[in-house]
């Protein structure tokens, strides 16, 4: 029996893995790993920024864009994922301050397309009323001094001097008008300037070859000098081919100047150096003066229009010229009247703002 029993111990001996010798490095197992791991799916961006004066903002940015991880040991691995949430950002901007620009009457310069500078008074006070002619223009300060300035061929700036610009008398800057008056208002045609002073009396200068100064001449002022008769007037209106009109406390309108087309109304088409009255007794509550023709309003708001009507801008449907008011047709009321200052045209606003042209 000691046969088979030992056959059978070296069977089950030679199963086991040897025993190392002294000395010698056993066999290795295949080894296990356990791996955890840290990673930012998505990075976290921290954001400042401000913005200046001018606009164009500054910005700072922080982020973390490659995920971690860490390896204890791996055979088959596994990974333990944490992800932080979305990004997140604040954000600071200033914004710049309003930027208001303030100017004493700003205007525009040859060539240029906006106001350059500021106009004053050569005592540098402000104007409060503005009216411009054809190639000057003119300014009231508060106390009712009145400078003007540019072409100055006639006179019209009223300080004195007068020339085609080869003597200088055009004037780049204000000038005041010669004679110490105090205007409350002020009107400009093509050549020549008015002024009513407290109490309504008129004054005019500058070109004076068809009358429109109203002084009883024909010659040219360069300084102002009274219209003839006495009268006084609430408002003045010039027109541009030469004449002016004058509306007087009472309602009634005068005209002198240019009366070629009848535009003074008087039923003739003679010049007059000196106010006449517009025919027709009316009592007018405004007058607008055009290029070649004129029109009034009446209490109750009825229009009447005269002088050039080439255009059909009298308003009465036909295209005759009228030396004496004539009605609008239409039997429309108006709040007030505009004229064309050279296209021969003209429109009304109703009551209600609808606007009615001609």
């Amino acid at each position: 029996m000691v046969g088979p029993i030992l056959l059978v111990t070296s069977l089950v001996w030679g199963l086991l893995p040897p025993k190392a010798a002294a000395g010698e490095a056993g066999p290795t197992a295949t080894p296990t790993r356990d791996v955890s791991a840290t990673t930012s799916a998505t990075p976290t961006v921290s954001v400042s920024a401000s913005a200046s004066a001018t606009g164009t903002p500054s910005a700072s940015l922080t982020a973390s864009s490659s995920p971690s991880a860490t390896v204890l040991s791996s055979a088959s691995p596994t990974f333990a994922l944490t992800r932080t949430a979305a990004a997140t950002a604040s954000v600071t901007v200033a914004m710049p301050a309003a930027i208001v620009p303030t100017a004493t009457v700003p205007f525009a310069t040859k060539g240029s397309i906006g106001p350059k500078e500021a106009i004053t008074s050569t005592t540098g006070n402000p104007f409060t009323e503005l009216a411009a002619g054809t190639g000057h223009t003119c300014g009231l300060t508060s106390s009712g001094t009145a400078y003007c300035w540019g072409a100055n061929t006639y006179g019209q700036l009223g300080d004195g001097t007068s020339g085609n610009g080869s003597n200088g008398s055009n004037r780049r800057t204000p000038v005041r008008v010669s004679g110490g008056l105090q205007f409350t208002s002020l009107a400009l045609g093509h050549y020549h300037t008015c002024g009513l002073v407290a109490g309504g009396a008129a004054y005019c200068w500058g070109y004076n070859g068809l009358g429109q100064l109203g002084d009883g001449t024909t010659q040219d002022r360069a300084a102002p000098v009274a219209v003839s008769g006495g009268l006084t007037f609430t408002s003045l209106g010039l027109g541009g081919s030469g004449w002016t009109c004058g509306l007087t406390g009472e309602g009634r309108a005068y005209c002198w100047g240019y009366n070629d087309l009848g535009q003074l109304g008087d039923g003739t088409l003679l010049n007059r150096s000196a106010p006449v009255a517009v025919s027709g007794g009316r009592v007018f509550i405004s007058l607008a003066t055009a290029a070649e023709h004129t029109c009034g309003l009446i209490a109750g708001g009825a229009a009447y229009c005269w002088g050039e009507n080439v255009n059909g801008q009298s308003g009465d449907g036909t295209n005759e010229r009228h030396s004496l008011p004539v009605a609008v047709s239409g039997g429309r009321t108006f709040t007030s009247l505009a004229t064309g200052s050279s296209s021969g045209h003209t429109c009304g606003l109703e009551p209600s703002g609808a606007a009615y042209c001609w």
